[in-house]
Formats: structure tokens, C-alpha cells, sequence
């Protein structure tokens, strides 16, 4: 049905003791929107729309590319990793992460993301059977493997993320 894609930009699961809700961020003011950039397993703020502006293809390429030069200039970070974690567990450490100010404004700057976009440096050939399947579901089983080629560039509890 169509009215399910108004779950696609800006949506959220949410983990939660026992079972997860899936939160909309509010309305994209006319205002202001953005994405969020995963690079070397770190987030980044990617503006999309502003005060009478809204960001260019040729703006969002030189940003991107500013985002890989400032990510690689860093250690790898792998916060994604949190949504591999049961889901229950994964409520457990939100909860916590959410009693420090810095972590509350780093996890409400992703969740209120109208999507992710994840910059990966590599990814194994088709010849990788549980690629497909991790791509799809996030499924922690191939966890190890992920170590080596960025599933933990990941944020799974977006409604739209975006790989490339």
C-alpha cells in the first residue's frame, strides 16, 4: 500500500523491553532536514535542506567526500554495532546511553534522520552467502565477518538506509 511509504523517510525502531515501537521523527520542517552519513563506522550529519536552500547533487558529492577525509583521519568507531545486540539488551544499553546528554543528542540526531547513507570501503563478492541476507536483516550471526567489511558502518534500526 502507498501509505507505507510514509514510514520510509524518518522512521525509527525503537528497542524496547520485551518488544520494539517504531517512532516517525516529526514532519521535516520546510525549514530543515538531513541525513546521516555512517563512515568507518561513525555518524555524520549530512544537512539536506536549510533556510531557503536545499543542498545541490554537486554539494552533497563534495560533502560526502569531506565526510570520508574527516572519517579516515579518525579510528573506526563501529557505534552501529549496539544494533546487532538482542533486541532486549539493545533497550538495556539505549536506556543507559540515554542518561548522557552527548549520547542523547548522537542517537536523536540519527533517529531523527530522514535516512542513513552507509560509505563502505569494501564488500565481498557474490560469492558470500550470508551477504544478501546480512544486507537485508542486520542478522548478528554474520557479526565477525561484518568486523572486516563495515556491516558495523551500519545503523539497522532505520526505516531507509541507503549502502554504498
Amino acid at each position: 500500500c502507498i501509505e507505507d511509504f510514509n514510514w520510509c523517510l524518518g522512521s525509527t525502531r525503537v528497542p524496547c523491553a520485551g518488544r520494539d515501537i517504531v517512532v516517525k521523527a516529526s514532519p521535516p520542517r520546510a525549514t530543515h532536514a538531513h541525513a546521516v552519513v555512517f563512515c568507518h563506522g561513525r555518524p555524520f550529519e549530512l544537512p539536506l535542506l536549510g533556510p531557503g536552500w536545499t543542498l545541490s547533487f554537486a554539494a552533497a558529492k563534495k560533502e560526502l567526500a569531506s565526510i570520508r577525509r574527516r572519517a579516515e583521519e579518525l579510528p573506526p568507531l563501529r557505534v552501529g554495532a549496539m544494533t546487532y545486540l538482542h533486541r532486549d539488551d539493545w533497550a538495556t544499553v539505549r536506556a543507559k546511553l540515554l542518561t548522557n546528554a552527548t549520547n542523547r543528542l548522537a542517537i536523536h540526531q540519527i533517529e531523527s534522520a530522514l535516512f542513513v547513507l552507509s560509505l563502505d570501503d569494501g564488500m565481498p563478492g557474490d560469492d558470500n552467502p550470508d551477504t544478501i541476507h546480512t544486507l537485508m536483516h542486520g542478522h548478528a550471526a554474520a557479526a565477525a565477518e561484518a568486523r572486516s567489511w563495515g556491516h558495523l558502518n551500519r545503523w539497522w534500526d532505520k526505516g531507509l538506509h541507503l549502502h554504498t
